[in-house]
């Protein structure tokens, strides 16, 4: 008789906590920073399937192109996560596209998008294709191919599933691996159904994590030094657009995966680029993505942390440009310290 009661006390206890909830994000008041205009002169936005991307470009200063370059963002991060190294590109002879990942920066934050990486690959081929037409280039032009952290395995997706179009490949701090594609499981949907996780996630965001001390810690970490309050407030407003957080949280569960690819089927030159200090993803994630593509090459920046493309512009921009023109030497050692 103990137990029961103790059971019936417990499920109504758990039925209230469920039900408050559920309540109180409801009832608590939401701000968020509107913006009114593009986020930046060369702004550009596009439906592909219904979902709204947001893109940024720049033309080589070459009289001749010598190629593309698409730069992608990791958790959190924007365009602005790529604001040092797209000059360094242009004057070097390539075209530069750089885009917000659904969730995130300034592009589509609806319900109902599928943020798997193999969706991605597919929604990021089509704007490719797109800005193509819109630039003047032949047609299915090839493109290299540069994701930093979760990024990573977007653009392994991307020259794993369209060979024929990715150039070379380029991994930012972030791994990758083999990819199979399955039906949403259980424990997946029973949380979807569950959890009211959309409402409690712009409260906790807007009450807790987007504000400016958080956003400085976590810049912080990423860039191994104190950020400034520009980058900062630069990385804090993309988080506070309408729905942002919630976005972010549907990013974790609804990422079906569309198709199937192993690493071992990137047979593009790679490039893996590594701050010494990084203590969000270790190295040996790099390792491990060495060992098992087929042309791939490792390069570690002294002293950069997460985000070497920011922190470490000058040797991140002279590694990447120089693998771009093909000057890695293949009988270089597999792993190389910059700056000691």
């Amino acid at each position: 008789m103990f137990i029961l009661r103790f059971f019936k006390g417990l499920f109504i206890t758990l039925l209230v906590l469920y039900a408050l909830l559920w309540l109180v994000p409801h009832v608590m008041p939401l701000k968020h920073d509107v913006l009114n205009e593009k986020p930046y002169s060369n702004s550009q936005f596009t439906r592909i399937d219904e979902v709204k991307v947001h893109y940024r470009y720049w033309s080589s200063q070459a009289s001749t192109a010598l190629g593309n370059v698409m730069l992608l963002h990791g958790f959190g991060g924007s365009t602005y996560s790529w604001r040092n190294n797209i000059l360094a590109l242009t004057d070097a002879g390539y075209n530069v596209l750089v885009v917000d990942l659904p969730a995130f920066g300034y592009s589509d934050k609806s319900k109902g998008i599928n943020h798997s990486n193999t969706a991605r690959s597919a929604l990021l081929w089509t704007l490719a294709d797109r800005v193509g037409l819109q630039y003047n280039m032949e047609p299915y032009a090839k493109w290299h191919l540069a994701g930093h952290s979760m990024s990573g395995e977007v653009v392994a997706a991307m020259s794993a599933l369209q060979p024929e179009r990715a150039k070379s490949v380029i991994f930012v701090d972030g791994g990758a691996s083999d990819t199979q594609a399955k039906k949403t499981p259980m424990g997946k949907k029973i949380l979807r159904a569950l959890l009211p996780a959309r409402r409690t996630a712009e409260v906790v965001g807007g009450y807790y994590l987007y504000k400016p001390k958080r956003i400085k810690k976590m810049l912080r970490k990423a860039y191994g030094q104190e950020p400034d309050t520009f980058a900062v407030n630069a990385y804090m407003l993309p988080l506070r657009q309408p729905r942002a957080s919630s976005a972010i949280v549907e990013a974790m569960v609804y990422s079906e995966e569309v198709s199937s690819y192993k690493l071992e089927d990137i047979k593009q030159p790679a490039l893996i680029i590594w701050g010494t200090e990084d203590e969000s993803i270790p190295f040996s994630e790099g390792e491990k993505l060495d060992e098992v593509l087929y042309d791939s090459q490792i390069q570690e920046i002294q002293g950069a942390a997460h985000n070497p493309m920011e922190t470490h512009p000058g040797e991140f921009n002279r590694i990447l440009i120089g693998f771009l023109d093909g000057a890695k030497q293949k009988t270089a050692p597999t792993r190389q310290i910059i700056g000691q």
